[in-house]
């Protein structure tokens, strides 16, 4: 009776051993892949938007990427971008690996506007925010 339970309990601590470095290895793959991405589009991603919208930095916190624009102008707001960001949303992110690599790996990418009175406007998207494409 003792020998069951001492080789079942090896048994569990087998099965909780191959799944934490599974877990792990998940973990590891999908922080390298937020940090290539981070590189790639520190480099890749145009600094000028527009006339008014200049990409400060792209960073990565834990599971979210966040892109930080500053916005300058006279008038200019920092409302109003949600269906031009769901289109670069869209395109940047769900029809490339990414989606595969990151978004299904739940990270979550973040667009952050700040206008020079300080005021930050946040668009947040995550796997769920991808259109399924249309069907001819």
């Amino acid at each position: 009776m003792v020998k069951k339970i001492f080789w079942a309990a090896i048994a569990v601590l087998l099965l909780v051993i191959v799944g934490l470095y599974w877990a792990i290895q998940v973990k590891s793959r999908v922080a390298k892949d937020i940090h290539a991405f981070v590189s790639a589009a520190q480099k890749d991603v145009p600094r000028f938007i527009d006339e008014f919208t200049y990409l400060e930095n792209v960073l990565a916190e834990g599971k979210a990427i966040y892109f930080n624009y500053l916005i300058a102008g006279e008038g200019v707001e920092v409302e109003g971008r949600q269906q031009e960001l769901e289109h670069v949303f869209n395109l940047a992110m769900c029809e490339t690996t990414y989606r595969k690599t990151l978004l299904e790996n739940n990270v979550i990418v973040v667009f952050r506007y700040k206008n020079d009175k300080d005021q930050v406007r946040e668009y947040t998207f995550s796997l769920k925010d991808c259109q399924e494409p249309a069907k001819q």
